[in-house]
């Protein structure tokens, strides 16, 4: 053979995309600018062009591409905030399949507290925290393509823990 022509199809629309295209003489071929989450179809015909001749199609071949990587989800305001907790919401992405959710103690994102990987809802409980402390959360969307960037953080402050917690805590009666 002197070159190959290549054929593509999208089976999911039975759009034909590349129909015979020569290739030159190459044993590879990238198939770019493709759509998300689509089943494929590929064959090839050599080609001589020295005596102008076909060879029959290939087998097909077929493959699905992946789902692109998840848009950055956007956090949206704690709620159920206590003195040392607080639930971190955020916004639900198409083609995430889970969550990072990470919580720092500083505006700069250097200190981290905690973080949570592989979180299948839109909402998670962050407990063990101190009283009367800023937090700030961000969120990443995850899938078998890739991660998202990180969201803009939401700054969550915990309550004052009341006087009759403390009180009980140390073992006297606040109603005394």
């Amino acid at each position: 053979a002197t070159s190959y022509k290549v054929y593509l199809e999208n089976t999911d629309t039975t759009t034909v995309i590349l129909n015979g295209v020569d290739v030159g003489d190459i044993d590879t071929y990238l198939f770019d600018s493709l759509d998300a989450s689509t089943n494929y179809l590929w064959k090839i015909k050599s080609y001589n062009s020295d005596i102008n001749e076909e060879s029959s199609y290939s087998s097909n071949q077929t493959f699905i591409t992946n789902d692109p990587i998840p848009d950055t989800p956007t956090v949206s305001s704690s709620t159920s905030i206590t003195y040392n907790s607080f639930v971190a919401n955020w916004s639900s992405e198409t083609y995430a399949n889970s969550y990072n959710v990470y919580v720092y103690t500083d505006i700069a994102l250097t200190s981290l507290f905690v973080s949570y990987t592989g979180i299948l809802t839109n909402s998670k409980s962050v407990t063990g925290l101190t009283a009367t402390t800023d937090y700030y959360t961000v969120v990443e969307s995850v899938n078998e393509s890739g991660v998202s960037a990180k969201s803009a953080y939401m700054l969550t402050s915990t309550e004052v823990e009341t006087e009759e917690r403390i009180l009980f805590m140390r073992g006297t009666d606040a109603s005394v």
